[in-house]
């Protein structure tokens, strides 16, 4: 529970990062994922290695990629990969989905697959993952 705070402090203050068009959620961050040819874990290690290499290759850069890499390091130590490639819903790689990682201002960081919102912080009596409508 302590890391679930420390992650939702750390989510605070997003920046402009690799977004879409799609409509927003009240003052958060979309960030596409492509899960055609991997899963959602090397999906969102992917992402923190590029704006890793973008931080250290341009000096200008680094200050707003620092509360993206932040909150990209909380996820990646904090969620339970095996548990959502379990889910069923794509997030196991190779299939077409729409998936988006949301970066809520006030809030912790969730996924939207085929707009339908998961939390993968919350879990239901049987430690599953319960997916959520938007």
């Amino acid at each position: 529970m302590e890391n679930d705070l420390h992650v939702k402090k750390n989510m605070r203050h997003r920046l402009s990062a690799d977004t879409d068009d799609t409509p927003q959620h009240d003052s958060a961050r979309r960030i596409p994922l492509d899960l055609r040819h991997h899963c959602i874990q090397t999906a969102l290690k992917r992402l923190f290695e590029s704006h890793m290499n973008r931080y250290f290759s341009n000096a200008d850069a680094r200050k707003p990629l620092e509360p993206l890499l932040d909150a990209l390091g909380d996820i990646l130590s904090s969620w339970d990969f095996a548990a959502l490639r379990s889910l069923g819903q794509g997030l196991e790689g190779g299939h077409p989905v729409v998936v988006h990682l949301v970066l809520p201002e006030d809030g912790a960081p969730f996924l939207e697959v085929s707009g339908k919102r998961l939390d993968p912080l919350s879990r239901n009596a049987t430690g599953a993952i319960p997916p959520q409508e938007s």
